[in-house]
């Protein structure tokens, strides 16, 4: 890949510099959308059950948050942290007093929610420190 005079790769039609902030910016840009509409989905199709829609609310305010940490902002790394932490304890409380049609916890659901929550957050706090490598 060619270089310019700093020593950062361009792309092939020697643009804007390609660094580790920009391609984060550009990773954030795809994944948050879907990571949104994860989170509609979850609101829309579990409309009738509590887990989805605490899990569904904190996905989309996820997809936000990463918008944001995309941007190099530390208050976006660290919300989506804070958002993170109180979905999945929000999630697991109320998958375990929940009960199913069938008499059970829904404790299985919000674990397994409480993984993409995780993931999601995961996501949004790489990309936030892939951003701000350039802020030094």
């Amino acid at each position: 890949m060619a270089r310019d005079r700093h020593g950062l790769s361009v792309s092939a039609a020697g643009a804007a510099p390609v660094d580790r902030s920009g391609r984060a910016r550009v990773f954030a840009y795809i994944v948050m959308p879907i990571v949104a509409l994860l989170g509609i989905g979850f609101l829309v199709l579990g409309a009738s059950t509590a887990v989805f829609l605490v899990a569904g609310a904190t996905l989309v305010v996820l997809a936000i948050l990463g918008l944001v940490a995309a941007r190099g902002a530390r208050a976006g790394r660290l919300g989506a942290l804070v958002v993170a932490a109180v979905g999945i304890v929000v999630t697991l409380i109320v998958g375990a007093s929940t009960t199913s049609a069938t008499g059970d916890t829904e404790l299985m659901s919000a674990a397994a929610l409480a993984f993409s929550i995780a993931a999601a957050a995961l996501a949004v706090f790489l990309i936030g420190q892939a951003a701000a490598t350039r802020r030094g």
